[in-house]
């Protein structure tokens, strides 16, 4: 039997219906205002959860590292990380406050160590991990040791990848979602591969299968009820 995932106190399995996380990502550019108005947003819009990035600059990426993409400006991707990623930790207690008050799930993705345990001090009650992170082993055993609940996002990874990242949340009896995606932003729809759902619930009947999705806005409509049809009950 799929083991179930309690989000926001509803029990996610594949019979579910869908849980939706709306993607703020760190568009607040440091503004908890705006963040403040990216989690009324979603709630206004009906999606169960919003999530986050919660990084530091120095951590995630080398000083001279070029962009991702060429916006012509001569910044690094430092530059731009350092841009997004001055939030407080009192500033994540607000907004805690806030998806609260307005009746939706605050959600986070961390990248390092120091971001899962402020998280988790601020009460988060599941931790989302990036593709980037599916082989960063001690950053898994950390969050790990929350015991809560780990939506995990398979972009990019082999499945022998997949496996090893599954296992370490298994043995230590985390609840634990795989989440298909593609790791092209934007993801075209004739990219977006969504028979990998199918090999996912094949490979791994006993977890329940989500997806992460990266199409455009305009696309999304398409992609992400398709997913759902194909057993996907958590798109995002």
């Amino acid at each position: 039997m799929t083991r179930e995932v309690v989000l926001s106190g509803r029990a996610i399995t594949r019979e579910s219906p869908p849980y939706v996380i709306a993607e703020a990502g760190v568009h607040h550019y440091n503004d908890i205002d705006v963040a403040r108005e990216l989690i009324l947003a979603a709630q206004v819009a009906g999606a169960d959860a919003v999530k986050f990035q919660t990084y530091t600059a120095d951590r995630l990426a080398a000083r001279w590292a070029p962009t991702y993409w060429d916006d012509g400006t001569g910044r690094t991707q430092h530059d731009i990380f350092a841009e997004r990623s001055l939030l407080t930790e009192a500033d994540y207690a607000e907004l805690f406050l806030f998806a609260e008050k307005v009746g939706i799930t605050f959600l986070s993705t961390p990248f390092d160590d120091d971001a899962a345990e402020m998280l988790d001090r601020l009460g988060m009650e599941a931790f989302k991990i990036a593709s980037a992170d599916l082989i960063d082993r001690p950053l898994l055993e950390r969050v790990a040791c929350f015991g809560k609940p780990v939506l995990l996002s398979t972009g990019a990874a082999t499945f022998e990848e997949i496996d090893r990242a599954a296992q370490l949340f298994i043995n230590a009896d985390v609840p634990l979602v795989l989440l298909h995606c593609s790791l092209a932003y934007p993801t075209a729809i004739e990219d977006a591969n969504l028979r990998r759902i199918v090999s996912l619930a094949e490979r791994y009947p006993d977890l329940v299968i989500g997806y992460s999705d990266h199409t455009q806005p305009q696309d999304s409509e398409l992609p992400c009820p398709m997913a759902v049809g194909l057993g996907a009950p958590g798109p995002m």
